[in-house]
Order: structure tokens, then C-alpha cells, then sequence
């Protein structure tokens, strides 16, 4: 089994710690598409602008499931296609989310075979499940901190003592990114046309900033 992983060494590197060791020499890592592989993931931050040769028979896997696959994949002349959420923070999970239809799924289960990964199919949704439902969660904590309802640490202290939360949902959305929250809402407006999934502003900010809840100081100056 050939495989090539597409994106920034970040992140590639995230990725391998879910591949055995005794599989790693197979891999090969690029920050560009090249033919020849019979499984190409390609990572969130290098799915724009791949040069992919046109009815390509490899298994794609896009790990970017802010938006749905089927957009994900507009442009791209590719036969085999899957969307699973491998962004920062979801890499690791023991039962990984993933949407194909049934020629893809089962390219992908020859594959899987390579891995062992264990997966749950789901719709073809912005966010898929996990990233929706805790993007909303995210979205709510920004508007509670930008009306200087609670600070940061006690939204997620309170998150993790009230509910066994692993973590605080403000800590894991630095994990993933306050940019990938923000456009998995966006997307989730856009398909559901639901004003719940309207990222807050706050939310937004932070995105543009490049900023996290934790180092920003844009948190005290929403309260302030």
C-alpha cells in the first residue's frame, strides 16, 4: 500500500502518530500531490489548489470537515473520495468520523486494513457530528465571555467539573483552531440557512486574529 500524506510538517507529523511503526516507511510526505499513490490524504491546510491529474483511481481523504465533501471536492476529477475529521485535537480519537459513499468506503476499507482504524460513517454535513456540536459549544462560551459573563478558565473549569468534560471546550478550540470553529459555522449557516450556527462576533475576531482564548488579550478587552 502506497501512501502519500499532503500537507505541512505540523501537521503530517500529527497524523503519523496514528499510523503502526512498522508501516511509517511506506509513507511519503509532501506539501504537493503526486501520482503514482494508491492513498493520498491530504491534510486540512493543503486542500486548496492541488494539482491532481484528472480521473485519478487513489482514495482521497480529506481530513478538513469543515464544510461538506462535496464541495470540499468541486474541481477535483477524482473517482474515490472520503471526508474524515482529522483536524488537530480529533486526530487521536479512538473511533474517527468519516463520510463516503459505498464505492469509496470500500476502497477505504482495503486500506483500513493498512491501519486498523476504527471509524463510524456519517452524513455528509459541515462539522460532521462531533466538530457541529462542538463548535455550537464554542459559539456559546464566546458569547458568555464577550458579555463578561464568566472569564475563560471558569467557563472551562466549570465545563469539565459539571459535565466530565476531558477538557474545556474554550482549550480544545485553541487545540483546533479558532479559524476551523469559525468556518464550520459559517458552512453550517449556509446549509441550514439556521441562524443558530451564526458565528459570534467575538468568535470571528479571534479567527482573524490568529490569536487563541488563552494567550489573547482580546478577552480581557470584551469584558472590559
Amino acid at each position: 500500500m502506497r501512501l502519500l500524506i499532503i500537507g505541512s510538517k505540523e501537521h503530517s507529523s500529527e497524523l503519523s502518530t496514528q499510523i503502526p511503526e512498522r508501516r511509517l516507511s511506506e509513507i511519503k510526505y509532501t506539501a504537493h500531490y503526486e501520482s503514482g499513490f494508491d492513498v493520498i490524504i491530504i491534510t486540512h491546510d493543503a486542500i486548496h489548489n492541488l494539482n491532481i491529474e484528472p480521473n485519478s483511481k487513489s482514495l482521497f481523504i480529506f481530513s478538513s470537515v469543515t464544510n461538506t465533501l462535496s464541495s470540499i471536492r468541486t474541481g477535483y476529477d477524482i473517482r474515490y473520495a472520503c471526508g474524515m475529521n482529522l483536524l488537530p485535537g480529533f486526530v487521536s480519537m479512538s473511533v474517527k468520523e468519516l463520510h463516503a459513499d459505498d464505492q469509496a468506503f470500500g476502497q477505504f476499507n482495503r486500506f483500513n486494513a493498512f491501519l486498523n482504524w476504527q471509524v463510524k460513517r456519517v452524513p455528509d454535513i459541515p462539522g460532521m457530528v462531533t466538530l457541529r456540536v462542538l463548535s455550537m459549544i464554542i459559539n456559546e462560551a464566546a458569547a458568555t465571555i464577550a458579555e463578561g459573563t464568566a472569564s475563560v478558565e471558569d467557563i472551562d473549569k466549570g465545563m469539565m467539573l459539571g459535565t466530565n468534560y476531558p477538557k474545556g471546550p474554550l482549550q480544545w478550540c485553541d487545540e483546533i483552531g479558532a479559524v476551523y470553529i469559525v468556518e464550520t459555522l459559517n458552512n453550517l449557516f449556509t446549509y441550514t440557512s439556521d441562524s443558530r450556527y451564526q458565528a459570534h462576533p467575538y468568535l470571528t475576531q479571534l479567527a482573524r486574529s490568529g490569536k487563541t482564548f488563552y494567550t489573547s488579550k482580546i478577552k480581557e478587552e470584551a469584558q472590559s
